[in-house]
């Protein structure tokens, strides 16, 4: 309670600078893997709404995306998907790049700063 109403808070974890920009890869990551997962949230949800069977296939796959390419009759529809589906090819391909630079990066870190931020 003291900290609250004393005014003491605790000091946040400066983050070494070095270790900064891998950081902000990572928070930027994050953020794509979660649009991805929006979008396939996206194609499920409207392949529901068109009251077609639920896919049976997972879209982490590029030939499983591919199954959605002539699923919807009205090609608005189908335009929607097939640009969900582009995105989602973009992302998987980047997304492999930034994870080996990330491990690669990661590999140089020193490990005490690690466990600084662990504990």
């Amino acid at each position: 309670m003291k900290n609250i109403h004393g005014g003491n808070f605790p000091l946040a974890y400066v983050y070494p600078k070095e270790m900064r920009a891998t950081r902000d890869l990572l928070r930027r990551r994050t953020k794509i893997v979660r649009h991805g997962a929006d979008l396939k949230a996206h194609v499920a949800n409207t392949t529901s709404q068109y009251n077609l069977p639920p896919n049976k296939v997972n879209l982490k796959n590029k030939d499983a995306r591919e199954h959605l390419r002539s699923t919807f009759k009205d090609n608005s529809v189908q335009r929607n998907i097939d640009l969900d589906m582009v995105i989602l090819d973009c992302y998987a391909g980047q997304l492999v790049k930034v994870e080996w630079f990330i491990g690669q990066q990661a590999k140089q870190h020193k490990p005490v700063h690690l466990y600084r931020m662990l504990g």
